[in-house]
């Protein structure tokens, strides 16, 4: 490895700048010969055991980096959505009170009386096509 020089005249060991080019070229040469090598050398064992991190690593950024691109997919997904947004801001903190009909209130009011007595409340429904009540228990 080669470093360059810090701000006393000495190798700073946190710089990198590369390998030198005359041990790359044998590092190089050395794993072209490993393919003649048995796999249960001893010389191939060491090589792939000193390796194996270098392709771990590999391993972990490419998962990283697709992972990202799935999260950033996911979040525009959800921004697309009406609740999902995020300049979303509801009815309430909009100051807009949620208003109820004469009618659902007193509905409510019935139903809320009914279970307390722990009782069934048949509500009528605006549903014409079945003609059937709601039963809530």
């Amino acid at each position: 490895m080669t470093n360059e020089q810090g701000t006393n005249g000495e190798r700073d060991p946190d710089v990198f700048s590369g390998i030198d080019p005359e041990k790359l070229a044998v590092t190089l040469e050395v794993l072209g010969a490993l393919n003649q090598l048995d796999e249960d050398h001893p010389d191939f064992v060491t090589v792939r055991r000193a390796t194996a991190q270098m392709f771990k690593s590999v391993k972990k950024a490419r998962r990283l980096v697709l992972r990202a691109q799935v999260a950033d997919a996911d979040r525009e997904v959800v921004a697309a959505t009406a609740t999902g947004a995020p300049d979303r801001i509801d009815d309430e903190t909009r100051g807009r009170q949620m208003a109820m009909t004469e009618l659902a209130t007193g509905q409510l009011i019935d139903l809320l009386q009914d279970r307390a007595r722990g009782g069934i409340v048949t509500m009528k429904t605006d549903n014409f096509a079945t003609g059937v009540d709601r039963a809530i228990a």
